[in-house]
Parts: C-alpha cells; structure tokens; sequence
C-alpha cells in the first residue's frame, strides 16, 4: 500500500509522488527493470551530479516509506544488472552517455525495448520533463510482470486531495499529472479522498487535463453499471463504538474506561467523525486525569461545542498552545515558542503528545491539525472570555511569519562565507513560502515581504512551485496579482513576448499596491528579453518598494548598462563589495559578462568557473544552471575542448531548472567550438538549432546574439557574403532601435566583417580599448586558419 496525503507539502512535487509509489510498492517485488532503468536515467538528466542511491539513503522519509525495503540497493541492484555495471551504479555510473551502447548492447534491455515500445521511447528523451509524464507507464509494467508470477494487490490512498484540485486546471499541472498517473497505471486500485467531488471527466474540467473526459473516467461520469464516487459518511456506530472502547481502558486492561451512555451519547453524535471520537476521548481522559467523575451530559455536544469544552478544559497556557497551534496550517516546536514568547517548554511537550494532533517526522513542519479542529479552535476564541481577538491573533501569527521569512530569504542574509550546506533545505524553503501565502489568503494580509520571498523562490529555481500557485479572487487584489505574475515567470510553454504581454495585463497598475515592487521586478525580467526600453523603468520602479528590493532594483538597472555596452560603470558597480552571497553571485555573473564581451575570454572562463563552484556551494540551482551555461560561452572562443565539455554540463544543468534560453544558448556554444575543430558541418547544425530555439521562445535581443555568432562562423568558413547579409542585418536592426544585442557586437561583427564605417568602434565603452580590436580578431584569425 501507498499513501499520497496533499496535506504533506512534499507531495507537491510530481517526482516525489512517483518516488513515494515506488518505495511503499517495493516490497511486491525485488526487480523493477523498466521503472528503476528509466527513473534513474530521469534523475541523472534532470539532477545532474547527485548520484540517486545517495540521496535515497539521505533522505528519511523514503527509509521511512520502503519499510523494511532497501529501496536505494534494490534499485541499484536492479539498474547494474541491466547493464552489467558491476556495483558502479551506486557510485554515480553514468547513463545518459551511454545509452546508445547499452540499448543494443545489454540484453535485458534489449528485451524491454522490444516488450515495451514506450521504454525505446524514454531511453531517447533527453528532456527529463518529457520523461516524467511517461514513468508511470513503466511502473505499470513491472507491476503486471510480478503479478504474473505472484498476484498482488497494490493499493494507492490518495488523501487530501483537494488541495490540488484547488490549482489552477491546466496541463502539466499536479492534477492533471495525478489523473495521468492513476490513468497509466491501471493494475494499481486508487482511493482518492478529498472533500470535493473528482471531476476528471467534466467536459469543461477535463481540457485541463491530458487524459480527461467521460470515454476516460465512465465510473466517474455514471455511464452504466460502474459507479467510482462515493460520500463518505464516516465510520459506522458499531466500529465507532469499538474505537472509544479500545481507546480507554480501565485498570484491568480489558473494560473499557468509558461508560456505555457516555458512548453511546457520543457515537450519536459523531456522526461517524474519527476527529470527534478522538476529542471526546480525550476530553474523556482529561477530566479522570484530574480525579473527577465525567458526568455524561458533558459529552455529545455539536463539534464547535466539543471543541470550546476541550479549550476551557486545558490551563490557560495549554489553551495558548493550541491557538497557536492553529494559527497556520502546519507548524513545528519553534513556531510556538515565537507565537508565545516566555511559554514553557512544559506546555509545549503536552501539546505535542496530544493525539490529536498529526505528525508526520519525515517532513517540515512535521505537525499539524486536522483542519476542521483547526477552524474551531479559531472560533472558539469568540466565546471564552481568555480568547484571541483579531488584532491579537494578527500580531502572535506575524512572530511566525517573521521567522518564515527568514528562512526563505536566507541566501540574501549579510553572511558572506561560502560553506556547502549541511543539508538540503528546500522543503523548509517551500514549505515558509507556501505556509505564508496561505496564511496571507486566510487572514486577508499583505505580508510586507511575499513579494520578495516570490522573487527570492524564482532566484532560487523553484519554478515548479510557483507555476503550480492557486488562482485568487479579485477580493485579493494583491494576491491575484502576486500569483499570476510568479506563475508566468515560470510559464516556460509559452514565448517571453507573450508572457511579457499577459504579465503588463496581470501587474495592473504597478505605481502602488503591498506587490507592486515584486511585479515591477519581473517585467524588467521579461523586459530585458523582449522591450530593453521599459526593462530600466521597470526596474526603477521597484526601487524602495519595499527597501529590501532596493539591491535587486539597482542590479537590474545595472545590467541594462550592460545591454547598453556600458562597460565601465557596469564594472565599476559590480567591483562594489556585496552584502551576501546571492548578491556576490549576481554580481560575479554580470562581471564575466562584462569581460566576455570585451574579449577577455580566459578571464570570463574564470570568473564564471568559480561563480559555478559559489552557486554551489550556495545550492542555488537556477545560478548554477547560468555559470555552467556562461562558462561555455566563454570557452567557446579559445578552446574547443573545454568548450564542449563544457556544453555537456551545461545542457543537463539548464534542463533540470526548466531554462529554455540556457539550452539555446548551450547550442550556441556547441556551434563555436565545433567550428575551431573545424566541424563546420556540426557548427552549421546547432547553429540552426540554436535559432530555432531562440525563435521559439520569443526572444529578440540576447547579450550574445546569435547572428553575431553566425557571422564569425561564416567569416571562417570563407562565406563571406552571406556573413555580409547577416552582418548587415545586426546593425541595422541597431541603429532602428530593434537591436538583436548590445551594440558592441553591432561594432565586433564590422571589424570581423572588414566595415568599418558601418558601426564605430571607438564609440564603445571597452575596458581597455586600446588593445580591443586586437583581442576581438583573434578568434577570428583561428577559423580562418582553418578555412
């Protein structure tokens, strides 16, 4: 059996879900060729350098899972013998270079291949996104082959669900992934329980999913005899009854401790509630504890009532406890010491034995309570005389929310050592965040700083999170807006100019509002792709807004500059000492720049080599995918080897954080070095793909062009006039103010082209000009030593 709770934040993530299947369902079987082969070549194309044994035994909820199972040596036990790796699995062998040997090579998987047309079809996906969609149709397959040698029933809970259901309907969403995963994997029995009616066949529901409508989901629709929905109406009287009498027991260990009529009075009105049973039980258990005798006409009461008598029944420090036990939908030891200052480690322990409560050790925060309970105790307080009111309520939740923010915004503290963390951090990362915005949408609050925890979640490459944000009423003015414009950031599907035009119409009116800094922040992102004009205004227009923003407005302002060939106050700027590593990082990666497009190629290959090494060391994906992707570019122009090499990283880097522009500019670089080996058939091809790349995302301007690159490609082939016309192209583009690039490269493609007088060269800001028409014709001068 498997159990999927939403309540639990680490199943927002579709490869989670499929990770915990895998490890609950291990104990069917040992072997798991098709899933364990294709999940491993996922992992290593879309978790590029973390070898997945080690992270398995890393982490303790999938111990937790696999139960007795060894899941991280059963699966590299079950890859090695695929491909004869000898035990080299579990040290990090690499697939994804070999895959064309060991799918000829390799028996076994010659046979999967031939059994299993979709598992040809995974083995030459090289987007690991692609791959995840289709994973659970090889788990399908191992499931089938062991119940041919020894059935099995597997069982999937799927609990909580509406939280998911509560998300936008849109492909590649978690709900249609849900829907596409119990669609592929029909030997699996799903419970799903959710308090909101599935409604994967609804014509008008279904468009947002893969695998949707009646013809799909007939149970669900009520096409003939199949029923697949059902109320639930909670526990029948009887097991009720056995519940309250196995949970109290009196001294013999046999009788129950609570008395007939008082459970009889409570199973009548439980209505077949677990939660009610267990609060009745407890208050039961509370009132004996203190040697009293429970009169029954304590007991029976509605919900609210229960849980009002349960409060009043606590010390006036547990009752605390417990209101800010309820103030967000999880919570941890921590959050109540910041709640209530000065409470008592005491109070604390009590309220985290009650049964009641939810714990789940293996994610962050580990506690919870049932949402129900959670409401009444907020109720509650409108009729106790000790209770929280509003204002009160406010200020003890905003200590919490303080501390979330902390956690989030870490990368942006003034701690300037860079040390590999001693963990990974990102549940508790996605956790604040979301554990914030709901809270935020609850109590109908503008947390000063959501907006940059937002932009913070975008730096840090937590794309998937933000693109999977809920939809808020125009209630919440400043919620929708904050949501839509962090969903479009991530909003890969569709081109930056098309984003760039949804975004303007989801920001509104950016001069004022709790969010409008962090709106104002990403239309300059996607500003600086499609509109280099407005990227500057709108970077200044998130200046002071709040202060906090101030260095990432300043940043943005500074690196069109860059886009403007202003090289030394750009230099300047970013030579300025950083206050904390994101910002160290950042401002080392607009430096490479700076000394790229001046022809230092050896200094950029250095700058952006440690700035990789630093976003590591930080753990921040989305830095690292650009110093891996920029490293290359830099190479590209001496040496061919490393370039190349180079690439390689890059490209599985920049796929696993989703970046579009990283890949493009990942062919680009493989076009250059192929041209100094003189492959100038391979340097013709990515180039095209480089193009076509660029043209499908909708960019226009990139600060290194990739016309400016064909140029030099076709200077060295000896295709001097078709260098011509796409010279010719850049800079008159330039000077129409539709500039394709910074206009040094208008000035750099003149001089390889031999015409001067189309741009001035001089004109340019260079760092050191007196030696740059020198350093920019010497990789020129290497492919046509070739031609």
């Amino acid at each position: 059996m498997a159990v999927i709770d939403f309540a639990d934040r680490s199943n927002n993530s579709f490869e989670a879900i499929l990770f915990r299947l895998r490890a609950s369902l291990g104990r069917l079987t040992k072997s798991w060729p098709a899933f364990d082969f294709t999940f491993s070549l996922y992992w290593e194309r879309k978790h590029p350098g973390e070898v997945l044994a080690a992270y398995a035994k890393r982490e303790s909820w999938i111990t937790k899972v696999a139960g007795g199972t060894n899941l991280p040596d059963q699966i590299a036990s079950t890859v090695d013998d695929l491909v004869g790796g000898h035990g080299a699995v579990a040290f990090g062998y690499r697939l994804a270079s070999r895959i064309g040997q060991l799918t000829t090579q390799a028996v076994r998987i010659r046979q999967l291949r031939r059994d299993l047309p979709a598992f040809d079809l995974l083995l030459q996906e090289s987007d690991p996104e692609k791959m995840l969609n289709h994973l659970p149709a090889m788990l399908a397959y191992d499931i089938e082959a062991q119940r041919k040698r020894r059935p099995a029933f597997a069982l999937c809970l799927i609990d909580t669900f509406e939280q998911v259901q509560l998300l936008p309907p849109v492909q590649g969403a978690l709900e249609d992934m849900v829907a596409r995963m119990v669609y592929m994997l029909p030997n699996v029995f799903f419970l799903a329980a959710s308090r909101r009616p599935l409604q994967w066949h609804d014509p008008v529901r279904s468009v947002g999913l893969s695998f949707g409508g009646g013809e799909r989901w007939p149970g669900l629709a009520g096409l003939g005899a199949q029923r697949d929905q059902f109320p639930m109406d909670g526990l029948p009287p009887e097991e009720a009854d056995a519940y309250l009498r196995e949970r109290l027991t009196a001294g013999d260990g046999d009788s129950p401790a609570i008395p007939e009529e008082i459970r009889r009075r409570v199973v009548a009105s439980a209505e077949g509630s677990p939660l009610y049973l267990e609060l009745s039980a407890a208050l039961f258990e509370q009132i004996a504890s203190r040697g009293e005798n429970p009169a029954a006409g304590a007991f029976g009461k509605s919900f609210p009532e229960l849980t009002v008598r349960t409060m009043r029944d606590l010390s006036a420090e547990d009752r605390q406890c417990l209101r800010a036990a309820s103030l967000l939908e999880a919570f941890d030891a921590d959050m109540i010491r910041l709640a209530l200052p000065g409470v008592s480690e005491r109070s604390i322990e009590r309220l985290l034995q009650r049964r009641f409560l939810h714990h789940e050790p293996s994610v962050w925060p580990p506690y919870r309570l049932h949402e129900n309970l959670r409401q009444s105790i907020l109720a509650a307080d409108e009729l106790m005389p000790d209770g929280w009111t509003a204002t009160e309520r406010i200020q003890h939740l905003n200590l919490v929310l303080t501390h979330l923010e902390s956690i989030v915004l870490a990368i942006w503290s003034d701690e300037r050592e860079v040390n590999y963390p001693p963990r990974d951090n990102s549940q508790e990362i996605v956790a604040s965040f979301l554990l914030t915005l709901h809270a935020a949408a609850e109590y109908d609050i503008t947390p000063r700083l959501l907006g940059y925890m937002a932009y913070t979640m975008r730096q840090l490459g937590y794309s998937q999170v933000l693109a999977s944000l809920p939809e808020y009423s125009s209630d919440k003015a400043e919620l929708a807006r904050l949501s839509a414009v962090a969903r479009l950031c991530s909003g890969q599907s569709m081109g930056a100019t098309e984003r760039y035009s949804r975004m303007q119409s989801a920001a509104g009116d950016i001069s004022s509002g709790a969010y409008a800094g962090y709106a104002c922040l990403e239309l300059g992102y996607l500003a600086w792709l499609v509109d280099m004009d407005a990227a500057e205004a709108y970077y200044l227009g998130a200046y002071g807004k709040p202060s906090e923003l101030n260095n990432s407005s300043l940043v943005g302002v500074t690196t069109t500059g860059l886009r403007r060939s202003k090289y030394s106050s750009v230099v300047a700027r970013m030579l300025e000492q950083p206050r904390s590593r994101m910002e160290e990082i950042r401002a080392q990666d607009v430096l490479g720049h700076c000394y790229l497009h001046n022809g230092f190629f050896e200094r950029a290959a250095e700058i952006f080599s440690a700035n990789l090494d630093r976003a590591a060391a930080a753990a921040i994906p989305l830095f690292v995918a650009r110093s891996a992707r920029h490293l290359a570019l830099a190479c590209m122009w001496f040496d061919a080897g490393r370039a190349h090499e180079a690439v390689r990283r890059a490209w599985d880097m920049n796929e696993a954080v989703d970046s579009g522009i990283g890949i493009a500019q990942c062919d680009l670089a493989a076009a250059l070095a192929s041209a100094l080996d003189a492959d100038w058939y391979t340097a013709e091809g990515r180039m095209a793909d480089a193009r076509a790349r660029f043209r499908r995302l909708g960019v226009r301007f990139d600060m290194l062009p990739p016309d400016a690159v064909d140029v030099i490609i076709k200077v060295g082939q000896g295709k001097l006039q078709e260098g011509l016309a796409i010279g010719e192209q850049i800079v008159s583009a330039q000077r129409d103010g539709r500039p394709v690039g910074p206009p040094a490269w208008s000035a750099i493609t003149a001089l390889w082209l031999g015409q001067p007088d189309w741009y001035d060269f001089d004109g340019i800001d260079w760092i050191e000009p007196e030696h740059a028409r020198e350093r920019w014709l010497v990789p020129l001068e290497r492919l046509t030593s070739y031609a």
